[in-house]
Order: C-alpha cells, then sequence, then structure tokens
C-alpha cells in the first residue's frame, strides 16, 4: 500500500468564524454572534491554533478493487480519506465544560469542528489535483452516514488506510477517536459530474436534510 500521509501546518488551516457561528446557531441562517461572543471567540481561535495538530491519511483506489456501494457504482477511482486534529482541542473543551466553563467549552468544541472540516478541504484540494493529473473528473466528497451510505462503512475506511499512523482509531459503535476527525470519499471518473451519485440531491426525497444541495 502506498498511502498518503500529510501533516498540515495549522497556520494554514482558514477558521473563519461563519463556520463557528453556524455550528453555534444550529445552522440557522440568521444567527449571527454576539459582540461579547466574538471578543471571545478571538481569544479562544487564539488559543486553539497551538493545540490543532492536523494530520490525514489517504489513498485512490480502483472503484473494481473497492466493496460494492451503490455510491461508488459511477466511479472509475475512489479516494478514500481520513483527516484529525488530534486529541488536544477537544480534551480541552471537554475539560472546560465538565468543569462548569460551558461558554469556553463550546465555543472550543465549534473551534475544532470547523478546524477539522478545514484539514478535509485541504486534502480535498490535493485529491482533485490528483485527479486532474489523471485526466479525471471529482466528485463532491462525501462521507459514511449521509445520503443513504451506512455509518458502518466507517470499517472500510479503516480497512483501507492505516490509521494508526495519523493516531485515529474506530469505536464498535463506528464513532472516531479523536472525536474531531472527518472520513470522506471522493469519485472520480470520466463522467462523474453527470453521475446519479453527484446529483443525487435531484433524486432524494428527503427535504429536510442538512446536507441537501439542491
Amino acid at each position: 500500500m502506498t498511502y498518503m500521509v500529510v501533516k498540515l501546518l495549522q497556520s494554514n488551516l482558514r477558521i473563519d468564524n461563519s463556520g463557528i457561528a453556524r455550528i453555534l446557531s444550529a445552522g440557522r441562517k440568521d444567527g449571527g454572534l454576539s459582540h461579547s461572543i466574538l471578543d471571545r471567540l478571538d481569544g479562544a481561535k487564539d488559543r486553539a491554533r497551538g493545540l490543532i495538530k492536523p494530520k490525514a491519511i489517504y489513498d485512490i483506489f480502483d472503484a473494481k478493487d473497492l466493496p460494492h456501494r451503490e455510491c461508488f457504482d459511477e466511479a472509475k477511482k475512489v479516494a478514500l480519506a481520513i483527516c484529525t486534529i488530534g486529541t488536544e482541542l477537544p480534551d480541552l473543551a471537554k475539560e472546560l465544560m465538565k468543569g462548569g466553563r460551558l461558554v469556553e467549552g463550546v465555543l472550543f468544541d465549534a473551534i475544532g469542528s470547523v478546524a477539522a472540516e478545514a484539514v478535509a478541504s485541504e486534502i480535498n484540494i490535493m485529491i482533485n489535483q490528483r485527479a486532474k493529473d489523471l485526466s479525471l473528473q471529482v466528485s463532491e466528497r462525501f462521507s459514511p452516514g449521509y445520503c443513504n451510505w451506512d455509518i458502518s462503512d466507517q470499517q472500510l475506511f479503516f480497512h483501507k488506510l492505516n490509521a494508526k499512523q495519523i493516531n485515529v482509531a474506530l469505536t464498535d459503535a463506528f464513532i472516531m477517536v479523536p472525536v474531531k476527525s472527518i472520513s470522506f470519499a471522493v469519485n472520480m471518473g470520466d463522467n462523474v459530474l453527470d453521475s446519479r451519485w453527484q446529483n443525487r440531491c435531484m433524486y432524494c426525497n428527503k427535504k429536510d436534510c442538512s446536507r441537501r444541495r439542491s
């Protein structure tokens, strides 16, 4: 196996307030942050940056070599990735909340979620570049637990990638540890952009899906 293990600089991660606001407001579009929270958020972000240890592992597989899944049906190749920000920031958030410092704990927890997404976005850019080098189209990234892809398929990622190299483990309930970790797949192919899976929102009857794109 030729896994790509990537250690990113936390200074290169974009941790924007809009993403944090969406989490704190439970996704409401009008969920702005008060001036007092913004003041506390700036200090929390400064402290959090020293606690974020972004790492990832990914590889690209021929779709025919993966177990049959609807989400891979129209792909020629599939990239699988696991990303994490490590344990330090999630542990701090948990410690603060257990100690009664709920606002601080929630802020650090939200920062951790946005940071993990930022790591995934950076790895996705790398995967897209590799697909470009192969003259293949790429899908949006997608993860187990969404769009009828069963959460139990987290096991596929841990079977195909040596997550121990980035210190990520999987529980019996298919939860990744550290908690601020993300797994995702990207389909590659000659006509991926026109595939049913890429355009699955058009065919889905679930109107209240938070991941819906159209």
